[in-house]
């Protein structure tokens, strides 16, 4: 059994395995009986069993992100909701599959959102004149050739892959990248002046 070293602001702390944390417990056949057998006696002292590594490694985990605004706890029951409905595999061992559950949960907390895509405008869309804002889309869209022009339009507007992209234009998916790139680039600098 090994040990992980965790720390925590400027102090270290050593915190055994969870196999360590559950002395005297068959946490496999715990997890076996209560998550393929549906045994809620058995779930109940899994819980129980595994809280105090559990709380551990989400305080450790948030102390250094107190911006997110979530608790331990909040995270716990969340753990504990995928692992039930989890697929678990009653031959493979249960705390390597509890500890990625737990590392995705906690990276799907910190991670930001995704923005909403970027949209291109259709090549040949009317263009309308605004007072707020005197951008011409028609000279910023013919300053494209006709290939880049359709290159852009058929990933950013289609959402087609750079594979798809290549067939259609019997080139490389190299050779389509970089054309994407360099009219980005021209229509960026478009933009800009």
């Amino acid at each position: 059994m090994s040990t992980i070293t965790l720390s925590s602001g400027a102090s270290q702390e050593t915190h055994t395995t969870m196999r360590r944390t559950a002395v005297g417990t068959d946490v496999d056949a715990l997890a076996r009986e209560a998550l393929c057998n549906n045994n809620e006696q058995a779930l109940e002292e899994l819980i129980h069993t595994t809280e105090p590594w559990l709380r551990r490694l989400f305080r450790l985990r948030l102390s250094g992100a107190p911006s997110l605004g979530v608790e331990p706890e909040d995270l716990e029951q969340e753990f504990w909701i995928r692992v039930t409905q989890g697929k678990y595999i009653p031959s493979k061992p249960f705390w390597p599959w509890a500890q990625r559950i737990a590392l995705h949960l906690f990276i799907d907390e910190v991670r930001p959102p995704h923005p909403p895509p970027v949209v291109p405008l259709p090549p040949n869309l009317p263009v309308r004149r605004s007072s707020a804002v005197d951008i011409d889309l028609e000279a910023i869209n013919n300053s494209l050739n006709p290939e880049e022009r359709d290159i852009i339009f058929k990933r950013n507007w289609e959402g087609m892959s750079w594979a798809e992209i290549a067939k259609s234009r019997s080139a490389s998916i190299g050779s389509v990248r970089s054309k994407w790139h360099r009219a980005k680039v021209r229509l960026r600098k478009c933009l800009e002046s």
